[in-house]
């Protein structure tokens, strides 16, 4: 009501935050860029005229957040990206023929799209993520969908019409959708697909030869749940290209035995969420074997995949000591171990692999100090200690390290003070925060 009629007729861009007693916009015809944050009575985008709510015809970027009354959206016809959370009334959402990209964020109660909707096509929608929606039930068709994130979609029965598939998606993540009959071989028609993330299911578990070698292009796969206790599929160890691989969740058992040789690619290895191991010193074990001179004892052989550079453990809450394969990772660069409140320290006992080029150690409450044996990673080249609050000390041999570029000591409250001459070797490359009990901290 502020507002001449020119201004609000020439308006492109439009932010409204924390209005509580607005109930409805008036009309800005060349709008092209809208945020509504937080206006809990908000009740529609659009004023009425007559009977007709009028259409948001220029506008092109939308984002609603928190606006809890907003029962439906407008007609905007030429809208590119869309973003919606915490709006809990919105049921559905309107034909929208130019839609790029789609963020839904827990809304309660929207169900997809209008009902012809789902026989439309959406053109030029590339990019959607849909994140607690429980409601939601189906997807459009969108043939030139590239990125798809699902996650706690409970409703949710198909991920596309069979008939129809994006042929052209490169990256599918669908995680904690319960309804969802998802079985691998729906990817077969996806001829780009390279990154898959997939809560673990009986289903998952089974494959064709055809789908082995589709799988063979993969570079990067998440899988979350893996009951440990079971082996991992077959199609698993034919997947030659892959270079990341994620595991969450593990949940029995203290050994992953396999053939990880046969992932001759991968470079970057993630262990999370293993809630009751105490150690995982089956790590990329191949087998077991008597020792014929001493059949009482076992020989253990490690199946490592040959290019595996970055190793990440976390979250790992009774985790104590790092696995023994750790030694047999000979081009390992990149250790980070992060959130576990068990681990006390670096086993003396295990050898880290020489070409270890950074060492990370993040929010671990009882590690209290570093070996000396780091003296021995000569291409250690970064340090990052961070959450250490029992570390009290570095060990002086840390001076020798002589390719290290890079110490990062944060929150480390009972760290008082640095090896001899460290501060003047490092100089601007000793970043030192939150840690009271340092000269400088």
């Amino acid at each position: 009501p502020g507002m001449e009629g020119e201004a609000m007729a020439s308006l492109t861009k439009l932010q409204v935050t924390n209005c509580p007693k607005l109930r409805r916009l008036p009309h800005f015809p060349a709008l092209k860029q809208l945020d509504v944050i937080k206006c809990e009575v908000l009740c529609t985008l659009q004023e009425t005229q007559g009977d007709v709510e009028l259409e948001m015809p220029a506008l092109t970027d939308l984002v609603i957040c928190g606006c809890k009354e907003l029962c439906e959206l407008p007609s905007m016809p030429i809208l590119k990206k869309l973003k919606m959370q915490d709006c809990h009334r919105i049921k559905q959402v309107p034909i929208l023929k130019e839609l790029e990209t789609l963020g839904a964020f827990n809304c309660e109660n929207w169900q997809g799209w209008m009902l012809r909707m789902e026989k439309d096509p959406m053109p030029c929608l590339q990019a959607v993520v849909i994140d607690r929606c429980p409601m939601l039930r189906s997807l459009p068709c969108a043939p030139a969908l590239k990125y798809l994130q699902l996650n706690v979609c409970k409703e949710l029965n198909a991920l596309w019409d069979e008939n129809e598939p994006p042929v052209g998606l490169e990256i599918l993540i669908v995680v904690d959708c319960q309804q969802l009959a998802f079985s691998l071989d729906c990817l077969l028609p996806l001829i780009k697909l390279t990154s898959l993330a997939l809560s673990w299911s009986p289903e998952i578990t089974q494959s064709s030869p055809s789908l082995s070698a589709y799988l063979q292009r993969l570079l990067v796969l998440h899988l979350y749940g893996v009951p440990s206790q079971n082996p991992l599929p077959e199609w698993f160890w034919h997947l030659s290209s892959l270079k990341v691989l994620r595991l969450y969740i593990i949940t029995e058992g203290r050994s992953l035995p396999g053939k990880w040789q046969n992932l001759k690619q991968l470079e970057t290895l993630e262990i999370s969420f293993c809630p009751e191991l105490t150690a995982l010193d089956g790590l990329l074990i191949k087998s077991q074997k008597q020792d014929h001179e001493a059949p009482h004892q076992e020989e253990t052989k490690f199946s490592i995949p040959p290019k595996l550079e970055q190793l990440e453990i976390r979250d790992c809450p009774k985790l104590e000591s790092l696995p023994s394969c750790l030694q047999q990772i000979l081009h390992l660069k990149h250790l980070i171990l992060e959130r576990l409140p068990e681990l006390t320290s670096l086993s003396q006992e295990i050898i880290i692999p020489p070409k270890l080029q950074l060492l990370e150690i993040n929010d671990c409450p009882k590690f209290g100090s570093l070996p000396s044996w780091l003296q021995h990673i000569v291409h250690l080249r970064s340090i990052r200690l961070k959450k250490l609050p029992e570390l009290t000390s570095l060990p002086q041999e840390i001076t020798t390290l002589r390719k290290l570029e890079l110490l990062t000591i944060e929150d480390c409250p009972k760290l008082s003070s640095l090896p001899v001459d460290l501060k003047h070797r490092l100089r601007r490359t000793l970043i030192i925060k939150d840690c009271p009990a340092l000269e400088g901290g």
